[in-house]
This record gives C-alpha cells, structure tokens and sequence, in this order.
C-alpha cells in the first residue's frame, strides 16, 4: 500500500498494523516518515504496548493535559488506570471519564477477545 502511494503521488506515507482501528492509528505514528510498525496481535504484546505508551499519543490528550498528567506521575495510559482514584478527585467529571475510556478502549477488547484479523491505518 505504501509503495503505491509513493508511485502515485512521489510522497511518503507511514503505516500501523495492528489488532483494532485506536492503536492502528496510534501504531501509524510510531515510524514516521515512511515506516511502518507492527503489533502482534497476542494479548500480551497489546498489554505490553499499551503499559508503556504515552499518554501524549492519545487522541484528545493535548499538550497541556499531558503535562499537568505528568507532574502527576501519570507518564502511560497504564497509570491512567493506576491513578483513576487520584484522577476523579482532580479532573472534572468529563475528563475523568475520558481517561477511564482511553485507558478501557485501548485494553477492553483484550477481556473479550482477540481476533484473527488486523486494522491498517
């Protein structure tokens, strides 16, 4: 795909490969320009990725929330999860429902299943 691309319009394109849609785009971002990374999609190699990505590589986690989360010790979306006490007592309602989706939407498909087929972004 990625070499059509470069044939059809002389530019680069990055691509993700990985077991859902949220962390093929995420996945897309991690080797830019003109790379391509791969999640295996195995429960413990999502868990793996998932325990050290950066909050900052999440949609809607902007700058400034990533670093009022990081002066809180919250580095990954793996200390979302750790943190949620400390989280509901500081953010709003909203936002600490968001982080609870973020953190759950990266890991939730992990409790019902893995399937066989991958998403490319």
């Amino acid at each position: 795909m990625r070499e059509k691309i470069r044939a059809a319009t002389q530019l680069t394109a990055s691509a993700g490969i990985a077991p859902n849609k949220m962390l093929a785009k995420i996945c897309s971002d991690m080797n830019k320009p003109n790379g391509q990374y791969f999640l295996e999609s195995t429960r413990e190699a999502v868990l793996r990725f998932i325990h050290g990505l950066s909050v900052r590589k999440v949609s809607g986690i902007g700058k400034v929330s990533a670093a009022v989360l990081h002066r809180l010790g919250v580095q990954t979306c793996h200390h979302l999860y750790q943190q949620r006490v400390l989280l509901s007592l500081l953010f709003s309602e909203k936002s600490f429902n968001f982080f609870l989706r973020v953190y759950r939407s990266l890991s939730v498909y992990l409790l019902l299943c893995l399937s066989a087929h991958l998403s490319v972004c």
